[in-house]
């Protein structure tokens, strides 16, 4: 998972992107797809290692369930 691999805890990825930390643990279990705006966001501070499951039109998962 890209948060994972450079060591991002939920909250500091939410904090780091101006979300909500529900924002990030629901793209990630799938619960819920982020905005297009959190999307930007989120693939702002993920660079490259962003998932291309982020898209609204991708897989409705970012990878994994969250663990923290």
């Amino acid at each position: 998972m890209a948060r994972l691999r450079l060591g991002l805890t939920q909250k500091e990825l939410a904090r780091r992107a101006g979300v909500d930390v529900r924002t990030v643990r629901n793209a990630e279990t799938g619960k819920h797809m982020p905005s297009a705006l959190s999307t930007r966001r989120l693939r702002a501070i993920l660079g490259d290692y962003s998932q291309p499951s982020l898209d609204r039109a991708s897989q409705p998962k970012l990878v994994v369930p969250a663990t923290d």
